[in-house]
């Protein structure tokens, strides 16, 4: 009994030290590299993302130019964790996925938030530390990190505020949601005290978890990226980062100035597969969930850079501020069972609420960003010698008679070839409309308010310039 005892003894203090020495880790340029695993599993992140130090690129503040889609701490530890697939789907039906692992560099927030992939809250430290994996330990029945996003019953997200929040962080947050409920006309934002709700906190950055629900969402307002709120709220939706599905070394490669890529950099931009995620539909370079095509991290006192070079002939508009068609399809499908309409994709949905839809999101234009007529100029009296300089009160007489709703009325139109005077070309104060009278077309006509002088000269012969407003015909 006394040799079993021993063996015991011995044993548990083996494991114990193995435990021990897995959780030192050491400090190399403010980055804390865990000693727990080096090895990646090659068939859930990108086979270019190998980690290389030293990284020779860095300065103490961001690269001019660059965007900066992470701010805050830069105290990071790179790890791996297991992460549940969720359910993925199978010919129509749900299965549970397997667990897999995962590379990557977590840091805590001030609100004792543990984040992965740059902004993404999954819990804890001691949550994603349980999560962790160890060779001389047994693989977990579960994990804190799931693939697959937890969504908002009926797509109502509740919400409340951290007491004693300012107006400008209610703010930032209220107008990212309208970006994306003005889109969505299906999706409520419901003040909540319940404790599924979410809620909305000052910080040093901007960070939300990954689908419903609780938890908080950081915003920081002051950290000079407006796109960030609503970039969060599509990850409170259940969307996850473009730039990391499993197809995009096929359009774009991560690259570092000096040709080596920090272990954060790797690990906050790794691909995965992402078993039951979205990634239906093609890649989309131009996604309010894509980082920026040259990007800055934070890592201790330092700022790396990175890019992500294109392939030849992908379109890129430039950085989003609002949210892509595919992303809000990408919402729409994954609430299929309360989404049906999209406001801003051209197909007129009366019976969902919607007034008019032009095709986009814009203001001014005669049809608002959440699918509502806008005011169009007002009528005016010939007699009453009311419109400007180089415009007269004309009559919408379109041909055939009463095609449109406006048709016998009379509004201050700009003579052929003149456009109004010092106003923007966003369609609030002047814009055109598609209609042809006894002469012809005349949809270079420009319509302006009583008053409104035209004496700026249009740049063709349609004025094209000037944007049409067929809501208002």
């Amino acid at each position: 009994m006394a040799s079993i005892a021993m063996m015991l003894s011995l044993f548990t203090s083996f494991f114990l030290l193995q435990l021990s020495d897995a959780q030192k880790s050491f400090t190399s340029g403010g980055i804390e590299e865990s000693s727990i695993l080096t090895s990646h599993i090659q068939s859930q992140t990108s086979p270019t993302s190998t980690i290389i130090e030293p990284v020779p690129s860095q300065s103490s503040t961001p690269s001019e130019n660059r965007a900066v889609d992470i701010f805050g701490t830069g105290n990071y530890t790179v790890l791996d964790i297991y992460v549940s697939g969720g359910q993925e789907q199978s010919n129509g039906c749900n299965a549970t996925a397997s667990t897999y692992v995962r590379t990557v560099a977590y840091t805590v927030t001030p609100h004792g938030n543990a984040v992965i992939d740059g902004d993404i809250i999954v819990g804890t430290e001691a949550d994603i530390l349980n999560a962790a994996v160890h060779p001389s330990l047994r693989k977990r029945s579960s994990s804190i990190v799931s693939n697959a996003p937890q969504k908002w019953p009926r797509g109502v997200v509740l919400y409340n505020y951290q007491a004693g929040l300012d107006k400008k962080h209610i703010d930032y947050f209220q107008e990212g949601v309208k970006q994306w409920t003005d889109r969505l006309p299906f999706l409520k934002f419901e003040y909540s005290t319940d404790r599924n709700a979410r809620t909305v906190v000052a910080s040093d950055g901007n960070r939300s978890p990954y689908g419903c629900c609780g938890g908080m969402i950081e915003l920081c307002p002051g950290c000079g990226n407006t796109r960030s709120a609503r970039h969060e709220i599509g990850h409170t939706l259940g969307l996850y980062h473009e730039h990391q599905r499993p197809d995009r070394d096929l359009y774009m490669t991560l690259s570092c100035p000096g040709g080596k890529c920090n272990s954060v950099v790797i690990a906050n931009t790794a691909t995965f597969v992402g078993t039951g995620m979205n990634w239906a539909g093609s890649y989309d370079v131009n996604s309010l969930m894509h980082y920026s095509l040259s990007g800055s991290l934070p890592v201790g006192s330092k700022w790396y850079d990175f890019d992500f070079k294109l392939i030849p002939g992908l379109f890129y508009k430039g950085y989003a501020e609002l949210p892509s068609r595919l992303d809000v399809q990408r919402v729409c499908e994954l609430y299929y069972e309360d989404c049906h309409s999209i406001c801003g994709d051209g197909i007129f949905s009366p019976g969902y609420g919607e007034e008019c839809d032009d095709g986009n999101n814009d203001n001014g234009d005669g049809c608002s960003s959440s699918c509502k007529k806008e005011a169009c100029v007002p009528t005016c009296h010939p007699s009453n010698h009311e419109c400007g300089d180089k415009a007269s009160c004309t009559t919408f007489d379109t041909s055939p008679n009463g095609l449109f709703p406006r048709t016998g009325q009379t509004f201050c139109m700009c003579e052929a070839g003149f456009r109004g005077t010092g106003l923007d070309r966003s369609g609030r104060d002047q814009y055109r409309v598609e209609w042809e009278n006894r002469h012809g077309g005349q949809t270079h006509r420009v319509f302006v308010k009583p008053g409104q002088a035209c004496r700026d000269v249009c740049s063709d012969i349609q004025c094209s310039e000037v944007p049409i407003k067929n809501t208002c015909r």
